[in-house]
């Protein structure tokens, strides 16, 4: 109802907001980590920690309750970036060694026919 009233920030329960927050850190990490973008998470990173602080700042959290926030979001995004690079290795092992299988299975193809 906030909303309604003039306030420019739309009232919401803070745990539903965090854990939306968390979430989009998370994925926003994997999908960065899958295409190996180290760039990408230090921007996300940025982006992360700047809409944490707005955000905290406008609800009128305490200077702990901030910096909390703001670390808790990095750790989801980091977390998030590991999970997409170690994915993006495994992926691509299996690939090569599907690839190198099939390779020596074709070079060294023993006919069967008399």
């Amino acid at each position: 109802m906030a909303f309604l009233h003039g306030d420019p920030f739309i009232a919401a329960e803070g745990w539903r907001i965090g854990v939306w927050a968390f979430a989009f850190a998370g994925l926003a990490g994997i999908f960065s980590g899958l295409l190996y973008r180290a760039g990408a998470a230090i921007v996300l990173s940025f982006a992360a920690v700047i809409a944490a602080l707005v955000f905290s700042i406008a609800n009128g959290w305490s200077v702990f309750y901030i910096l909390l926030a703001a670390v808790g979001i990095l750790i989801a995004l980091q977390l998030g970036y590991l999970l997409g690079v170690t994915t993006a290795v495994m992926v691509s092992r299996l690939r090569a060694r599907a690839v190198f299988r099939s390779l020596i299975q074709s070079l060294f193809k023993q006919d069967t026919a008399p």
